[in-house]
């Protein structure tokens, strides 16, 4: 799976990243789609699986979140017959955001609520003052919306050019001899579902399945490619490094999905100064399954 960049937001965002000392040396923005996991969709957006890379806002609030490391977010998109009037005579809002884990974010009018898009393809956008894990929400309430993605300003240490530069290794969960890769470790029930039409072969784990992944020494940043469908659930995933005595850090990915899609289920940077070990866990509560076809490690230098 390869970064897709939107020329608009990196023009308008890319330059104040660089101004955060406790970035990472190599900056780029990850774009999420409609059917990629982090960017979670709740209530009333419009999904069809002929148009898999836009969402629509229906009759009622439409709420996008996504949770991600980096520093900056940009929802992208487009909006219409968004202007409207309230019986005071004042502009209505169209959308609430809300932005956890930013210290200067002020949770006050002129910040939280949006009155139109802030250009012809982005929604709403927002800088944070670090490179750290937040969480940024937004609530459709009027108009007409068409949700394209989210772009994540986020990086890795590496002194290569541009994030198309670095060596990457893709590890997939089903070789060509047909069966799981060894790679993974996996214990429990775990089946391999062959390619079909633009789902490539994929590993399909059940209930309390595991891989055990010894991240590739030097990876500086990680991407977890799967499925998504009705029959999607849970994954739990949880990072050790060799120094920790438990689990440095756990992530749940939900799944679930109303068509069946291939998707981006995680991505995160990674310390190339720890050894890590990635416990993937298919906690699926004896309902459903979960396809994962590849992870894709990003080699850092510098």
């Amino acid at each position: 799976m390869i970064a897709r960049l939107v020329v608009l937001a990196a023009a308008l965002i890319l330059p104040a990243l660089a101004q955060d000392p406790t970035a990472p040396s190599l900056l780029f923005n990850w774009t999420l789609r409609p059917v990629d996991a982090p960017l979670e969709l709740r209530s009333d957006w419009l999904l069809s699986a002929s148009d898999p890379t836009t969402a629509r806002r229906a009759d009622t609030a439409a709420v996008v979140r996504v949770e991600y490391i980096g520093s900056g977010i940009a929802f992208l998109g487009s909006m219409s017959d968004y202007a409207s009037t309230g019986s005071d005579g004042l502009p209505e809002r169209a959308a609430t955001v809300y932005v956890n884990g930013d210290p200067t974010w002020s949770d006050t009018d002129p910040e939280k609520y949006i009155m139109g898009p802030a250009s012809d393809t982005v929604l709403w956008q927002r800088l944070a003052p670090r490179f750290q894990e937040y969480s940024a929400s937004l609530q459709a309430f009027v108009g007409n919306w068409t949700l394209k993605g989210a772009d994540i300003m986020t990086g890795m240490n590496s002194t290569a050019a541009s994030l198309h530069d670095v060596p990457i290794r893709v590890e997939k969960f089903v070789g060509d001899d047909g069966k799981l890769t060894p790679f993974y470790n996996t214990t429990g029930r775990w089946e391999v579902t062959p390619a079909s039409g633009d789902i490539p072969t994929f590993a399909k784990c059940y209930d309390d399945a595991i891989a055990r992944v010894d991240i590739p020494a030097g990876t500086a940043y990680l991407v977890i490619n799967g499925t998504r469908s009705s029959n999607s659930r849970t994954l739990y995933l949880q990072f050790q490094n060799e120094a920790a005595t438990g689990y440095e850090s756990s992530v749940t990915v939900d799944a679930l999905f109303p068509f069946t899609t291939e998707a981006v289920l995680y991505i995160r940077p990674i310390r190339t100064d720890r050894k890590y070990t990635l416990v993937l866990s298919c906690v699926l509560s004896g309902q459903g399954e979960q396809g994962l076809t590849s992870m894709t490690f990003y080699e850092g230098s510098g």
